[in-house]
């Protein structure tokens, strides 16, 4: 009878220990629903940005890098140091369904700091470094019903929005690079010396928002102003307070609904009668609407407010 029962419980613990995924690394095959992509490993990109001798303006050529995308450096980050466990929710967000998927990947300041020595080694008042953390992978599978995909990425489509360009579909046989979290190398302007931020926790003080809100959109139709919102949408993510963004970007799509609403039928303060006006809301892709309010609520990165600003100043 107690071998039995001695049976029955490494029985139980060794079904217990294997209903939930061990910590793994890449490269690395995953699926979910109709879903399977393949991690090919992570990376910082690293971008120098360059100002002018007064320190507040941003030259040409950091600019173009950033939004083009040529990176100063890219650094691998080791598969035999570094683990991943994705873990997996469905949400609407911004009227899009969406998959979520939490990276899990063990990375500290401390070891970007390692990483990052180079740069901040070369930190001046003039010469500062952003290196965004992004996921390299493909996705491997996906419903045919979706024809179109474009691989979004919150600041360089807020940049794009003010000169009228639309993002570029995805070549699905090529790697993604998704943007997930970023470090920010400068001075500190009290102790004047080298600094690294990164944090791992959206407030609405720092600037962690911009390099979170980066997701892969499915759609059935052409990406056009009038067609902004995905079918679906994939974000991987490796923050703490992931509600946070959920919320926030939600509260703006509410708000955006409701703004639109009076646009077409406002009410005079005379009468009840309702104004027949045009819907000047169709006229400016809803992302733009999403971003700016966006900016406000989760924090604006200096570093990359200072990209868009039309003579690249720092604020």
């Amino acid at each position: 009878m107690k071998k039995i029962i001695v049976f029955i419980t490494l029985l139980i613990c060794f079904i217990t220990t294997n209903v939930y995924a061990e910590p793994t690394t890449w490269p690395n095959t995953f699926t979910y629903g109709d879903y399977e992509y393949q991690i090919e490993g992570v990376s910082l990109r690293v971008y120098s940005i360059q100002t002018e001798e007064s320190g507040t303006e941003v030259t040409d050529e950091s600019h173009n890098n950033y939004i083009n995308e040529i990176v100063t450096r890219e650094i691998p980050l080791s598969s035999s140091e570094y683990t991943i466990n994705p873990e997996y929710r469905e949400e609407n967000l911004n009227g899009a369904n969406s998959i979520l998927i939490d990276l899990n990947l063990n990375i500290s300041k401390e070891q970007l700091e390692t990483l990052l020595s180079e740069e901040i080694a070369n930190v001046t008042e003039t010469q500062k470094y952003l290196a965004e953390i992004a996921l390299n992978y493909k996705i491997t599978r996906y419903p045919n019903t979706y024809q179109h995909i474009y691989n979004i990425n919150f600041m360089r489509e807020f940049i794009n929005a003010f000169y009228n360009k639309l993002p570029e579909e995805q070549n699905m046989e090529q790697t993604i690079h998704q943007v997930f979290n970023a470090a920010i190398i400068n001075l500190n302007k009290e102790t004047n010396t080298p600094e690294l931020s990164y944090e791992k926790a959206l407030t609405e003080e720092n600037d962690l928002g911009n390099f979170v809100f980066n997701y892969l959109g499915f759609y059935e139709n052409e990406y056009t102003r009038e067609n902004t919102v995905p079918n679906q949408m994939i974000l991987f993510y490796n923050i703490d307070n992931i509600d946070y963004l959920i919320e926030n970007l939600n509260n703006v799509q509410s708000d955006i609904e409701d703004n639109a609403e009076e646009m077409q039928n406002p009410k005079t303060s005379i009468s009840e009668e309702v104004v027949n006006t045009p819907d000047t809301a169709k006229e400016v892709p809803i992302y733009i609407y999403i971003i700016s309010i966006s900016c406000i609520i989760i924090g604006l990165s200096t570093m990359g407010y200072a990209i868009y600003k039309e003579n690249h100043k720092i604020v």
